[in-house]
C-alpha cells in the first residue's frame, strides 16, 4: 500500500508533530527486530514486544505506562522536572491515509482540545457510505457505538454518526484514569516502567483479558470529545482491502510479486 510498510507510513504521518524519540511502537515480539530495522530513528528502547496477543486494550494501557514513564523521566524545564501531564496519541498501523496533511491539521486540532481537558479526545472520520464493517462514534455526545447492520448504518449517517478511526489522544492521567474505573484488569501494564518492567511483561500479560480498548474502555466513558476528520482514511487490516487497492488481473484475482498460476 503506498509502495512503503504501514508502519513505515504511520510513523511519517506525525512527521513534525512528534520527534522520533517520542515515538513508541507497541508490536509482536516476533517482529521487534524487522521494526527496528524499518524505523531506524525511533530509539531501540522505544520498540516494545509483546509477548502474546491480548487486543489493544493491553497494547494501549502497555504503551501507557511506557510512554508516560519515558517522556516524564527525561523532560525538564530550567533544569527541573517537566510537572506537565505528558499528552499521549494512539495510531494503528492497519490504516491508510490519503491526505497525510489534513490528518497532522486533526491531529494537531485534537492535541490542542486534549490539553484543555480531562476527556480522551478522538478522531471521527466522515462516512463515505454506511459501512457495516466499522464502529461509530456521534460527534455531539462523544458515544462509541459498534459495528452495525445495513439499516443501522444508514441510520447513524441521517444522524451526523462519524467513523470511530480507532485513533485516541489524552493526557496520561486521563488515560490511567479511564483504565483504572472501566478496565482494572489492565492496570498492571499501565505501571510498567523501565528495563525491569518490560523483561517481567511474559508474566504480565499470561492472566490479563483479550479485549479491545474500544469494549474496554471508550464505550464506557462519558467525558469523550470528537474532533472531525477528512483526510482520506480507510482500514486496510483484512484481506478485504487488496481488493480495493490492488490492481486485478484477467480472473479477477490480486497478485503482487513473483508466482505461478
Amino acid at each position: 500500500f503506498g509502495g512503503e510498510s504501514l508502519i513505515r507510513q504511520s510513523v511519517g504521518r506525525l512527521k513534525g508533530l512528534v520527534k522520533p524519540k517520542n515515538v513508541f511502537v507497541i508490536t509482536s515480539k516476533a517482529l521487534v527486530a524487522a521494526t527496528c530495522k524499518e524505523l531506524p530513528e525511533i530509539p531501540k528502547a522505544n520498540i516494545i514486544g509483546e509477548p502474546m496477543r491480548r487486543d489493544t486494550g493491553a497494547a494501549i494501557a502497555l504503551g501507557v505506562g511506557i510512554a508516560s514513564f519515558s517522556v516524564r523521566k527525561r523532560r525538564t524545564v530550567n533544569g527541573a522536572k517537566d510537572p506537565n501531564d505528558p499528552i499521549l496519541g494512539f495510531f494503528s498501523s492497519d490504516q491508510m491515509v490519503m491526505n497525510p496533511e489534513k490528518f497532522r491539521k486533526a491531529v494537531a486540532a485534537a492535541i490542542a482540545r486534549a490539553k484543555r481537558t480531562d476527556a480522551i479526545v478522538t478522531l471521527g472520520i466522515k462516512p463515505e457510505y454506511p459501512a457495516t464493517g466499522f464502529g461509530y462514534v456521534n460527534p455531539k455526545t462523544g458515544k462509541f457505538v459498534e459495528k452495525p447492520n445495513a439499516k443501522k448504518a444508514k441510520e447513524y449517517l441521517r444522524k451526523g454518526y462519524l467513523w470511530n478511526a480507532g485513533m485516541f489522544i489524552g493526557k496520561a492521567e486521563t488515560f490511567k484514569a479511564a483504565f483504572a474505573a472501566h478496565a482494572p484488569d489492565l492496570l498492571p501494564l499501565v505501571s510498567v516502567s523501565g528495563a525491569a518492567g518490560i523483561r517481567a511483561l511474559p508474566k504480565t500479560y499470561e492472566p490479563l483479558p483479550r479485549i479491545s480498548f474500544d469494549y474496554a474502555v471508550m464505550e464506557k466513558l462519558k467525558n469523550v470529545e470528537v474532533v472531525r476528520g477528512d483526510f482520506g482514511w480507510d482500514d486496510v487490516g483484512s484481506y478485504g482491502a487488496f481488493d480495493k487497492y490492488f490492481p486485478h488481473d484477467s480472473r479477477g484475482n490480486v497478485r503482487e510479486g513473483p508466482c505461478t498460476v
